[in-house]
């Protein structure tokens, strides 16, 4: 069972966690995949004639130290899209006490050969060189390229295609607004010539509403004027006043007959009266 844990714990000890838009997902360090990838990264950045054959002579032997370096390079100047992190596994919790078995346990240091040293220092000065010269030629090939005559005469005309480009597209726009606001403005004189003539005739309508009024209160006042008593005819209207006087009283009966006049007659009685003159007649 420990062994079986422990070659577990081997398996999983070098993943690399690749983080995408929306989901996560574990793969396991190819060297393959990630030779191809120098490759390709060496080669479209123009590598030099000597480089590219140093690259290839690696590429012939896929050496744990050669893993080594395209893990940085990937790790370092990778222009994927995506991050990549390296995950180890995880021991328990601090928390937890040392168990029982490992209380009074004393691991033995790993003494390692001579020959094994010198070897691995070797190859770690080799390493090292071969990391400090890429550095430093991508270091001088990225100055270059951004620091460059040729390469900020680039920049510059591109800035200023950009800038042109912008005016011409500020332009474009402002002739549309243009075209747009000269659109609405005629809509609203149109608009406003509408209203405005509405309101003439509906003025003009009202006007000559006021002026028939005026004219039918004028011919009244005019057919009254014919009955105003003057100087002239105040005589003629007491004579008249006096022989028909006007009673305002009035009476109704049960018929719901309205008698007129304090002195005058039930209807009944004028009924009769008139039966009897016809008779006599």
């Amino acid at each position: 069972d420990m062994k079986s844990k422990r070659r577990r714990r081997r398996q999983t000890d070098n993943v690399n966690v690749i983080t995408e838009s929306s989901r996560v997902r574990v793969v396991r360090c190819s060297s393959s995949v990630l030779i191809l990838y120098l490759f390709n990264f060496l080669f479209l950045q123009q590598t030099l004639p000597f480089l590219q054959k140093v690259v290839l002579l690696l590429l012939a032997s896929d050496s744990i130290m050669f893993r080594r370096i395209v893990c940085n390079l990937t790790d370092q100047m990778s222009p994927s899209p995506f991050s990549q992190v390296q995950v180890r596994w995880r021991k328990k919790p601090r928390w937890l006490p040392v168990a029982k078995s490992r209380m009074f346990r004393v691991s033995e240091r790993k003494r390692c050969p001579p020959d094994e040293y010198e070897e691995l220092k070797r190859l770690h000065n080799n390493y090292r060189t071969q990391m400090k010269s890429l550095r430093e030629y991508f270091s001088e090939r990225t100055l270059a390229m951004s620091t460059g005559e040729e390469v900020l005469a680039e920049i510059a005309k591109r800035e200023e295609d950009a800038h042109q480009e912008a005016i011409r597209i500020n332009l474009e726009w402002n002739a549309r607004v243009a075209e747009l606001r000269e659109k609405v403005l005629a809509e609203e004189k149109e608009r406003e010539s509408e209203e405005i003539l509405e309101a003439v005739e509906k003025a003009r309508k009202v006007a000559l509403e006021m002026k028939m009024k005026a004219e039918e209160i004028v011919r009244q006042e005019k057919e009254k004027a014919k009955h105003y008593i003057t100087p002239e005819n105040i005589d003629e209207a007491i004579n008249k006043a006096l022989d028909n006087p006007v009673d305002y009283e009035f009476a109704i009966d049960l018929d719901e007959n309205i008698i007129k006049g304090r002195r005058t007659k039930p209807v009944q009685n004028l009924q009769e009266e008139d039966q009897k003159v016809a008779m006599t007649a």
